[in-house]
């Protein structure tokens, strides 16, 4: 493996906490390498392994993602320069943009 690659699954992790002033659970997802510049959490769960079942499940979709976003950015038939690939996020926003106008 090389150097600046770090391996997904042990880079990224999940936080299960309450807070003092309620009996609510929280999880959030948190990056060892560096931060994320976002925060990714939901609270509300009633319990502590619920909020863990659902950060769990929400990290193996974003490992998921970032992996086939990894495999998207090495596969040889990868788009040209500047071109929209068909369902992706902007293409879809642009769509939606040019409906509304």
């Amino acid at each position: 493996m090389a150097p600046d690659v770090v391996d997904l699954s042990s880079d990224y992790f999940v936080v299960v906490r309450r807070t003092s002033e309620s009996w609510v659970w929280t999880y959030e997802i948190h990056r060892r390498s560096k931060p994320l510049g976002v925060r990714l959490y939901h609270d509300g769960f009633p319990s502590e392994s619920a909020a863990k079942l659902a950060g769990e499940g929400l990290l193996r979709r974003l490992l998921d993602g970032l992996r086939d976003m990894r495999l998207d950015l090495t596969d040889d038939k990868r788009p040209a320069a500047g071109s929209i690939r068909r369902g992706s996020i902007v293409r879809n926003r642009q769509a939606r943009t040019a409906s509304h106008s």
